[in-house]
């Protein structure tokens, strides 16, 4: 009778080390996500700050006097306040609020969708998928279409 039961019982699942090693990622990945687009968003004013257009243009910013430390002169082409000015159309308190806080959707789903494939259930890994498409989306939704923007979700 005792040799029939032990017919019917099943051995636990083995998780592949493939599954395991991406969890793993996944949860530092996503918990540190969180924590940094928490820190964003809280301090979104400070950075809209340094990165907007009159702190740019200042001549006592920490770019211009970087700037005359390296030699370059006010007619000389330079890519860096270019590029800074670039920034700081992008960069505004909103943006940095909405970016934020999207990407910590972003990341506690990315972060369930995780524990459900630990868990070894497949719906984990499709939810995985659309959070990590959602977040890239939330970016370029907010910024445009700029190579920046992608610089920006990393």
């Amino acid at each position: 009778m005792e040799s029939n039961l032990n017919e019917f019982e099943q051995e636990p699942r083995l998780r592949p080390t493939l599954l395991t090693v991406l969890c793993i990622l996944t949860f530092f990945g996503s918990g540190l996500t969180i924590v940094k687009n928490a820190y964003s968003y809280s301090s979104a004013s400070r950075t809209a700050i340094m990165f907007s257009s009159d702190s740019i243009n200042n001549p006592n910013s920490s770019l211009q006097k970087d700037s005359a430390r390296r030699g370059w002169r006010k007619n000389q082409t330079m890519f860096g306040p270019k590029m800074m000015l670039s920034l700081s159309k992008i960069l505004t308190k909103d943006n940095i609020e909405k970016s934020a806080i999207g990407e910590i959707i972003s990341g506690i789903c990315t972060l369930l969708g995780a524990l459900l494939m630990w868990h070894m259930r497949r719906h984990g890994w499709f939810l995985y998928i659309a959070c990590i498409i959602v977040g890239l989306v939330v970016t370029f939704y907010l910024y445009g279409n700029n190579f920046l923007a992608l610089g920006l979700y990393s």
